[in-house]
């Protein structure tokens, strides 16, 4: 079953530093492009890779609304990766960058956007797959790959080491059955285990999907959810006042309620040895089950995987007394019900994938999970709903892709009060 999975939090805390970065540019910010479009069987073309690569392209013409007019300059290298051996798409994309002029607020940042499948070498190491491997399956031999940790030092000796490189690395987003370390979510720890023993310096890494994740990718949007939130940041958005905000106290609620006048974004995060920072993602969607900590990904990958179910959000309440209760939706197939065999393998599926800890306390059917405009589940604004939170004030409709579907949770709210799950 093929599963779409969203952009996951932690990429878009990442777009929302690039933003601040650039808030004050002076000088034109350059962006190495690169899509691989064109892989052949047993791989296949990349979802909307074509769509993407116009998007992006979009930040450098003049009048877009990138704090300033064609504040961005494209450097597009899709063309010259078309049938690119490892070697060859390594020298593009280095030279690229090197002829380029830095830019930002200091002149001293650029940005490297890759879209390509990424894998895992035997001895566990990330690597990108180049179009050229792809002609021949059988020719598909682990020295073919471009390993991430060449490919970044590779940018790195290519600007002067003042210059901050920011990598978008959008490898998780495959169209195909073969078996590629992406199937299983060991890309994106592979690539921050390379980061953290990196001694480069002055560079960032994002990969819009954590662990057990692949990047979303959505025709409705025209544009996977990777590229549309980058070009959302880049052009402004991630700064611009909410949408139904207009007083900005959902605004001020929703950063700066913690601590008054400090801005808390909400992520865990680690700081790495070699000074870099790993962000995992929000900590208020984050499960904690009798001290067992687990992040959503995860739960949902094991769910999914069962071929009935479609979609699932999961919720960790806190009940009455301080219990935890776990609330599984679910978003079943046309021809599917929920019964008790298949709310059984649910749960079995979680034991097995997480831990017994982690099986839910209930699982419901509905017909849609709420989404953000990009995809993003509404993890906790739903679970502000279920606590009895009014949904107009934790969500605006106008920035939802179907705001119908909160209703379903509204009306289960009543269903754990009525139960004495929750307070009244």
């Amino acid at each position: 079953m093929t599963r779409r999975i969203i952009l996951t939090a932690a990429a878009i805390a990442l777009i929302v530093l690039l933003v601040r970065m650039l808030l004050t540019v002076r000088r034109q910010v350059p962006i190495v492009v690169g899509f691989v479009t064109n892989y052949r069987s047993p791989l296949a073309p990349i979802p909307l890779a074509d769509e993407d690569r116009s998007l992006l392209a979009s930040l450098g013409n003049s009048g877009t609304r990138f704090f300033e007019p064609g504040s961005a300059v494209i450097y597009d290298t899709t063309p010259a990766l078309a049938s690119a051996t490892a070697d060859e798409m390594l020298a593009t994309i280095s030279t690229t960058l090197r002829r380029t002029k830095p830019g930002g607020p200091d002149g001293n940042m650029a940005i490297v956007h890759l879209t390509t499948i990424g894998t895992l070498d035997e001895k566990g190491h990330p690597c990108l797959i180049p179009p050229g491997t792809s002609a021949d399956p059988a020719g598909m031999e682990e020295d073919s790959y471009l390993r991430v940790d060449r490919l970044l030092a590779g940018l790195r000796d290519a600007l002067p080491e003042h210059v901050g490189i920011f990598v978008v690395l959008d490898a998780c987003r495959p169209s195909t059955d073969w078996p590629l370390g992406i199937e299983d979510g060991a890309f994106t720890p592979a690539v921050e285990a390379v980061m953290a023993g990196s001694k480069l310096k002055r560079m960032w890494v994002m990969i819009p999907a954590s662990t057990g994740q692949n990047s979303y990718s959505s025709a409705a949007l025209g544009a996977s959810g990777a590229v549309l939130e980058f070009v959302r940041g880049m052009r402004g958005a991630a700064d611009a006042k909410p949408w139904g905000d207009a007083d900005g106290r959902r605004y001020r609620e929703s950063y700066f309620t913690t601590y008054p006048g400090v801005w808390r974004h909400g992520d865990w995060m680690k700081l790495t040895p070699a000074g870099g920072v790993v962000i995992y993602g929000r900590s208020d969607s984050t499960i904690n089950r009798m001290g067992v900590r687990m992040g959503t990904a995860e739960i949902y990958r094991a769910v999914e995987a069962v071929p009935e179910v479609v979609d699932s959000l999961v919720v960790d309440l806190e009940g009455q007394g301080g219990a935890s209760w776990m609330s599984l939706f679910v978003v079943l197939a046309a021809d599917a019900s929920l019964d008790e065999p298949l709310v059984a393998r649910i749960k079995a599926g979680i034991r097995t994938a997480c831990s017994p800890r982690h099986v839910p306390d209930e699982v419901v059917a509905v017909k849609a999970v709420p989404r953000t405009l990009s995809g993003k589940k509404l993890e906790v604004p739903v679970k502000k709903i279920l606590l009895g939170a009014v949904p107009a004030e934790v969500a605006s409709p106008d920035a939802l892709a179907n705001p119908a579907a909160l209703a379903a949770f509204e009306a289960h709210h009543e269903r754990l009060r009525a139960a004495g799950v929750i307070a009244g």
